[in-house]
């Protein structure tokens, strides 16, 4: 605790209190009166401790993951608590060598119910990323723009957001999470909205970012010229797009990482936008001036990538990454697959069991301390 007496605090902002992350200034102030001291009192500290244990099988580090759906309209459900809106957990455990050379996945037949009862226009549940922040499981719901933490397999509201640049009637369509700076970043899919025709940019809310401290402060950017910037070093021009709803950033490059989901170069239409799925793997520095691309595998036109996280121990060179698919009276679909950021491929794209479209996947432990699996998250 640091006490700082006799100042005048516009004077010093800039000086004394330059490396002070977090304070509150205490005291009831009467009328007329000048403080003479100030108690500034730190909060703790960013806690990025991870939810998981590595453990190994003499060959292989073990990680301990799970991954999350987002059903659409089929999250709608009734149960006897009445309308609710319902996303379905999956539990796996990833398998790599030490030299990052093999990778496999095994699957718990355990499945958890993750249920809300928000909604609009009976809409909700529809959560579309994981990421561990602030020693908090936290998702979004690409519907009803809420950020939720995730507690014993209940749903706890800690943001909304509002479309565009927040002063929208309409709500954000979060599609994906990441931390930077000790910050929660979130954004949406980054194309441009237009008319019906596909040929003239009606409004960009899309292309906005929601920035949240862990103490809940909130900022939101305009990210256009970096969307765009993505978008053509991809070698599309308007009114072709990209659409995100896998980034991360990477604290080790110093970079952001895009697997877009869909890549069209030509004008949308819903039917061929179900198939544009995309195997590209986009970086790019933390001004959008030096973007790369490489592809991994091939491209599966019906899937594309709804969300990813980089495999710890790895110096963020390995990727765990899922793929969905969504193409007309077929029934949704998942992959999941791991590959190297060169684009080598570790483990190949492989069905996930169900008709589930998975969106968000984070390394956490779903084992009980008896190796029995936990019957909440």
């Amino acid at each position: 605790m640091c006490i700082f007496q006799n100042f005048i605090s516009a004077a010093i902002d800039s000086q004394l209190l330059k490396n002070v992350k977090n304070f509150e200034i205490k005291g009831i102030s009467p009328v007329n009166f000048v403080f003479r001291t100030v108690e500034i009192i730190s909060l703790k500290t960013y806690d990025d401790t991870p939810q998981y244990n590595i453990t190994t099988d003499g060959k292989n580090l073990i990680f301990p993951f799970i991954v999350i759906s987002d059903q659409d309209k089929a999250s709608k459900v009734t149960t006897s608590a009445g309308t609710e809106y319902e996303s379905t957990v999956k539990m796996g455990e990833l398998y790599i060598s030490a030299d990052n050379s093999f990778a496999k996945i095994v699957w718990d037949s355990t499945e958890v119910a993750l249920t809300t009862q928000t909604n609009t226009n009976s809409r909700g549940g529809e959560f579309s990323d994981l990421k561990w922040f602030d020693a908090k499981l936290t998702t979004v719901d690409d519907k009803t723009g809420i950020i939720y933490r995730i507690v014993n397999g209940t749903t706890h509201a800690m943001e909304i957001m509002a479309d565009g640049s927040g002063d929208s009637d309409s709500l954000f369509k979060g599609e994906w999470m990441t931390v930077k700076d000790d910050k929660l970043y979130v954004g949406s899919h980054g194309k441009e909205i237009t008319n019906s025709a596909g040929t003239i940019i009606t409004n960009i809310n899309q292309q906005y970012i929601n920035i949240f401290s862990r103490n809940g402060a909130k900022e939101i950017i305009n990210w256009e010229a970096n969307f765009r910037a993505l978008r053509n070093a991809a070698g599309i021009n308007f009114p072709g797009y990209l659409v995100h709803e896998g980034c991360q950033w990477s604290e080790i490059h110093q970079k952001w990482f895009f697997l877009p989901r869909k890549a069209s170069h030509t004008v949308y239409t819903r039917d061929h936008d179900e198939i544009s799925g995309t195997n590209l793997l986009i970086t790019a520095d933390a001004t959008f001036k030096c973007i790369d691309v490489v592809k991994i595998g091939a491209v599966d036109a019906e899937f594309g990538y709804s969300g990813f996280q980089f495999v710890p121990k790895t110096n963020d060179t390995v990727i765990i990454a899922l793929q969905t698919r969504e193409v007309g009276v077929k029934p949704v679909a998942s992959k999941i697959n791991v590959f190297r950021t060169d684009g080598t491929i570790l483990f190949a794209s492989h069905l996930i069991s169900g008709d589930y479209k998975m969106e968000g996947l984070e390394f956490y432990n779903w084992r009980k301390s008896d190796d029995s699996v936990l019957a909440e998250i």
